[in-house]
């Protein structure tokens, strides 16, 4: 666990953290929940270190069974002809790093 004011955990970007622990060896799975632009740049790391990353989104949830539409994240193959849409209260919240479109 990493805080930017050192709280809690190890002081400093949980991107630091990562970096050291990658350097260490090859973990078997790295689990990351955050603010989006964090969990890219987690996904980023982990993809090239090929170690299989799991995020937990946060979404604000209309209705909470998938209806509402309103925390809809795209999918890694999402494109305009064949849209890949994964809603966060029915699909996840927990997705595979690679599942989704950053």
């Amino acid at each position: 666990m990493s805080t930017e004011d050192g709280s809690e955990g190890v002081r400093g970007l949980v991107t630091q953290l990562l970096a050291g622990r990658l350097r260490e060896g090859r973990p078997a799975l790295v689990a990351a929940c955050g603010p989006m632009p964090m969990l890219r740049a987690v996904r980023d790391m982990c993809r090239e270190a090929q170690v299989p990353l799991q995020v937990s989104l946060e979404s604000l949830m209309g209705c909470g069974v998938g209806a509402c539409l309103g925390c809809m994240v795209k999918g890694a193959a999402h494109t305009e002809e064949h849209p890949q849409l994964f809603s966060v209260c029915k699909d996840g919240p927990v997705f595979d790093g690679d599942a989704l479109a950053w």
